[in-house]
């Protein structure tokens, strides 16, 4: 996975490069990341010059883009992580999140639903949800499966939100839903709507618990 981080702002010393860099120290050890440099280089924006063939500037910061797998935004932000744990055959609702989340796996493996396609990482693996798209993630083995999210977020922004979708059909054993981390069953009652706000603030989804970490990075 790489990372790409540009800061606006071309002073040395900047307390937005300063950000980015300390932003770095937080990422997972496999995680590639990548301070952009040539932004000084980039020409005055000309809608005539944006071809295929562009300014040697141009083509270098949209060569870092298509390297990138996510960029790293040099604003105000702040940053949560949690540790999350899911029993086997537990899976998050379909949710978005407003900025962007790394995932590391830290035990087991976790399927990752988006788009119609789905993806296994395992442990040691890292992926990125993006912001905006509608994922879910589900544990398909017979062992715990065990996460660390890391979150880019807008000041005061929530980690995650739910997303409508369809009610399925009852269960049979007191609920319509399959059980969340640490529930084992599908949840009754009012209960279950619960357990999800927990899950998607960053709270506690299974026997391990969860570890919910805030920090706010100012430029």
């Amino acid at each position: 996975m790489r990372v790409l981080a540009i800061c606006g702002s071309l002073r040395r010393s900047s307390h937005n490069r300063k950000l980015l860099q300390a932003a770095a120290r937080e990422l997972p050890n496999d995680v590639a990341f990548e301070l952009f440099q040539g932004l000084g280089d980039l020409p005055h924006y000309d809608e005539d010059a944006d071809v295929e063939l562009a300014h040697p500037a141009v083509r270098r910061l949209r060569d870092a883009l298509a390297r990138a797998d996510a960029v790293l935004p040099a604003n105000p932000y702040e940053v949560a992580q949690s540790v999350v744990d899911f029993v086997p055959g537990a899976q998050t609702p379909a949710h978005t999140h407003p900025g962007q989340v790394f995932v590391t796996v830290l035990e087991g493996a976790i399927t990752f639903r988006t788009g119609g396609t789905e993806k296994v990482y395992k442990v040691g693996e890292s992926f990125i949800e993006p912001p905006g798209v509608v994922v879910t993630g589900v544990n398909t083995g017979t062992t715990r499966t065990m996460l660390l999210l890391t979150y880019l977020l807008s000041k005061g922004a929530p980690p995650a939100a739910p997303v409508a979708t369809p009610a399925p059909p009852a269960t049979g054993n007191g609920g319509n839903l399959p059980g969340m981390p640490n529930t084992g069953a599908g949840g009754g009652g009012d209960r279950l709507p619960l357990g999800w706000l927990v899950l998607l603030a960053g709270g506690a989804l299974a026997a391990g618990g969860t570890l919910l970490r805030r920090r706010a990075r100012r430029a």
